[in-house]
């Protein structure tokens, strides 16, 4: 057997680590476990309501890596001779991602606006990652370590109130714009009338 990934055999209960990238023979009653060694990216989408009772959709994505000492036990890597999963442990890592995002999400849902919940993806982002590193984290007690928490979206649920937003937002951006073109106007008044007053002053 020659696999990438860190390596295990296992053999009546029992895990022996052999490294990553490991060649040898395997025996008849032994099977392998290879676990990923290269990060893992988990998308997830979460459905929660703003403290205005307005329901929203966070989206996201949490890159993780596993720990092959700790998950080995957790899940089941097992593989064929030709290093094709038996099982699919992503799946089950999935939904404990899921599982554990849901709650931090929510509760800070509540107490944002739809509005400012729009545009809080950094805020999103910054809970996640701290309740999912604690001690005692599900996902890190079944050898799953977070790197990064990235939100790449949270928008209201209703197209209504979302275009609203959309309205207003692109209102607000439109009034800067237009206050920024009336301040560069001034500016360049005062600067042609210092030049007048100048030009009169040296003549």
């Amino acid at each position: 057997s020659d696999l990438t990934g860190h390596v295990f055999t296992l053999k009546n209960g029992k895990s022996k680590s052999k490294g990553i990238a490991w060649s040898g023979f395997v025996g008849a009653s032994s099977t392998i476990a290879l676990i990923p060694t290269v990060p893992l990216f988990v998308d997830f989408l979460v459905n929660a309501r703003t403290k205005d009772k307005q329901d929203i959709n966070v989206v996201g994505s949490l890159t993780v890596r596993l720990d092959p000492s700790t998950a080995v036990s957790k899940f089941d890597f097992t593989v064929t001779p030709k290093g094709a999963s038996t099982t699919d442990w992503m799946a089950q890592i999935k939904a404990m991602v899921i599982q554990q995002v849901l709650d931090p999400i929510r509760n800070k849902a509540k107490s944002l606006t739809v509005e400012e919940a729009t545009v809080a993806h950094t805020v999103f982002s910054e809970i996640v990652q701290t309740e999912i590193t604690k001690d005692g984290n599900l996902l890190k007690a079944n050898g799953v370590n977070t790197i990064a928490c990235s939100i790449t979206g949270a928008d209201a649920a209703n197209d209504e109130v979302q275009n609203t937003i959309g309205a207003k937002e692109l209102q607000e951006k439109l009034t800067a714009s237009d206050l920024a073109v009336h301040s560069r106007r001034i500016k360049a008044a005062e600067n042609d009338r210092t030049i007048k007053q100048f030009e009169v002053e040296t003549q």
